[in-house]
């Protein structure tokens, strides 16, 4: 885990910030520098303004701020077990940043969201989903009011909840307009992968039984699914993460994890937004 800590930097520094379109990079070598070195899980990773890094872990969330190299790291040992189940955490799978603000999101049940303020990391739930089936695997922002998150279904279609007021609070989307999921379809907890956006589009990919790509062109107002040739039809296998370079171009991972060293239908690319 340190290890793919250190290449996630590595190649966010290097490769994540905005040039224009034709800008081409070349270059023979990169410079490695270790932040922090832990044994702790981290799954989920995002940076804030170049200087703070903010990640999820397998018993809460941290910051590392990248000039000063300090530290925050929550840990949620309380010991009165009605504050504990108060403030139960699961394993943090999905972090985002929006300007004043970090966002934490637990898979399992209850489902909690919180918001932590950057200037004195106080935090505080803004979103708690108790339902046995509730497994939320990711979350962006399209600016710094509106976001969206998902996760596995609980009904019949993909888990989505959007804020339209800076992450205060969220709302789940109803059934009636995402289009449906089929027995076995969900979202694999890809480190906060599963989920893309470009302006006011978004793209989520599922996984598991079917591998498809569902796409909303108005932030979540509206959805349309397509399908996609990753390898899926068992539970572990399909679209593991999707990102896209424009509103045209755009690439899907996935394979099956249960067969690290197959290299078959594992990894597809769009130029029409999804469609194909």
């Amino acid at each position: 885990m340190r290890l793919v800590l250190i290449l996630l930097l590595c190649f966010t520094v290097t490769f994540c910030k905005k040039e224009e379109k034709s800008r081409l990079y070349n270059f023979s070598s990169i410079n490695i520098e270790v932040v922090w070195k832990d044994s702790m899980s981290i799954r989920a990773i995002e940076i804030y303004n170049d200087t703070l890094l903010g990640f999820g872990y397998n018993k809460g969330y941290g910051f590392i701020n990248l000039k000063t190299k300090e530290r925050f790291i929550s840990t949620f040992e309380i010991q009165d077990s009605l504050e504990k189940k108060k403030n139960w955490i699961a394993e943090q799978r999905a972090v985002s940043f929006t300007n004043n603000s970090f966002f934490t999101l637990g898979i399992g049940s209850p489902a909690r969201l919180r918001k932590v303020n950057l200037q004195n990391n106080e935090e505080k739930i803004v979103y708690t989903e108790d339902h046995e089936k509730a497994f939320y695997d990711a979350m962006i922002f399209w600016n710094d009011t509106e976001g969206i998150a998902m996760g596995d279904p609980t009904d019949d279609c993909l888990s989505i909840i959007i804020t339209r007021d800076g992450g205060e609070t969220w709302e789940k989307v109803s059934c009636d307009l995402v289009p449906k999921t089929i027995d076995g379809e969900a979202a694999f907890a890809a480190s906060n992968g599963n989920i893309a956006v470009i302006g006011d589009r978004t793209w989520i990919i599922s996984g598991g039984m079917k591998s498809r790509v569902f796409y909303s062109p108005d932030k979540g107002e509206t959805w349309e699914v397509f399908d996609t040739p990753i390898v899926q039809g068992t539970s572990t296998s399909g679209g593991y993460s999707i990102h896209f370079y424009d509103r045209d171009h755009g690439i899907i991972y996935g394979g099956d994890y249960t067969k690290p060293k197959d290299n078959t239908a594992n990894k597809a690319v769009t130029t029409d937004g999804g469609k194909t």
